[in-house]
């Protein structure tokens, strides 16, 4: 079976993806299964350039099932408004509670208006165990 991963990822999820795949007994297919993983900042960023709804689409038309795997904290895609122009001049706790509520309804807005189901992991380590469990999973 066979795991097909952009040849445009160059993260540390995509590492320890390999990693922990290459510690599986035999090859794995995930067939029709679809994974998109996001750092919560990079959540973010394409939540706010709106690339995040056409990477979506794209998976929904082309794929079966399909997830989004964001891990990292709330603490860390908020941190991405310090940088945005517009957020700078808002208070801090306005501006955290705004950055928070975009986030919380990006990932409930995609489980609501799509088949796509959102996991929200701790960090790369444990997103990378989550992938690589469902494909050990994902029927053939």
């Amino acid at each position: 079976m066979t795991l097909y991963i952009d040849d445009r990822e160059k993260s540390m999820f995509l590492r320890l993806v390999q990693q922990k795949a290459k510690k599986m007994n035999g090859d794995y297919v995930i067939g029709d299964v679809c994974f998109e993983a996001k750092s919560t900042q990079d959540f973010m960023t394409s939540l706010f350039s709106k690339r995040l709804w056409t990477q979506l689409d794209n998976m929904d038309r082309c794929f079966g099932v399909n997830f989004v795997i964001v891990y990292g904290s709330i603490e860390e895609a908020c941190e991405v408004g310090n940088h945005m122009k517009g957020f700078d001049k808002m208070p801090a706790g306005s501006k955290a509670a705004l950055l928070e509520n975009k986030f919380r309804g990006a990932i409930t807005r995609i489980e609501l208006d799509s088949d796509i189901q959102v996991i929200w992991t701790r960090n790369e380590n444990e997103a990378a165990q989550r992938l690589i469990t469902i494909a050990k999973m994902a029927p053939i």
